[in-house]
């Protein structure tokens, strides 16, 4: 089985709908480029494996959706909200539940 990484297709949006202000929304599909290659982290640890490869390429799909607002020349705020929801591949190989992952983040952007 080589390195290889997991393929992506992706399409996404943005707006503004005042100065200053961007929303965006993005959408992910990921699969492995062969049914028996590892899916990584992006440090490049292995997270799942099927050696048979029958637990197909599928890994799963990820949507997020945020905010971007410059509040002054120099502070901006930045929020967005991720949901992933896991494909065959990841449930076979994770032995998850409902193979859902979603995390919510804020962070201040600190311009000189």
């Amino acid at each position: 089985t080589g390195a290889r990484w997991t393929s992506c297709a992706a399409v996404g949006f943005t707006a503004q709908p005042a100065t200053g202000v961007k929303v965006w929304a993005k959408g992910y599909w990921f699969w492995l480029a062969e049914s028996r290659d590892a899916w990584r982290n992006a440090g490049g640890g292995v997270l799942g494996r099927d050696l048979t490869g029958r637990s197909g390429r599928d890994v799963g799909a990820e949507l997020d959706v945020g905010i971007n607002a410059d509040l002054n020349k120099h502070l901006g705020l930045q929020a967005g909200y991720s949901l992933f929801s896991g494909g065959d591949f990841m449930e076979s190989t994770r032995r998850t539940n409902d193979g859902l992952s979603q995390f919510l983040y804020a962070q201040f952007k600190f311009k000189f």
